[in-house]
């Protein structure tokens, strides 16, 4: 399974410093990882802010918790997993089909 979101970024020409660099999304993750069977979670004070670890339980790896960022439509930051919030959390398989 591919660990990075960059994979759904298209590769843009930077001609100032003469690399490629990853300009938008090719698909909407919104789309991609939020229309996914999921379950519903209320997160527990020894998860809060910390999205890499809700991924850790339920993925295996930490470096996965960009998929629940885009299933829930945040913004990529930590805030947004506060105490007894209720987030969807894509199944495992949903999300290995899907990648």
């Amino acid at each position: 399974m591919a660990n990075s979101r960059y994979k759904y970024f298209e590769d843009i020409w930077n001609n100032e410093f003469q690399h490629y660099q990853k300009g938008f999304p090719t698909t909407s993750l919104l789309d991609l990882f939020g229309g996914l069977d999921s379950i519903s979670y209320k997160i527990p004070l020894t998860r809060i802010y910390r999205p890499d670890l809700i991924a850790l339980d339920y993925y295996g790896d930490v470096s996965l918790y960009w998929i629940l960022v885009y299933a829930n439509n945040f913004n990529n930051s930590p805030a947004d997993f506060y105490a007894n919030r209720i987030i969807k959390i894509p199944k495992f398989e949903s999300v290995i089909s899907s990648m």
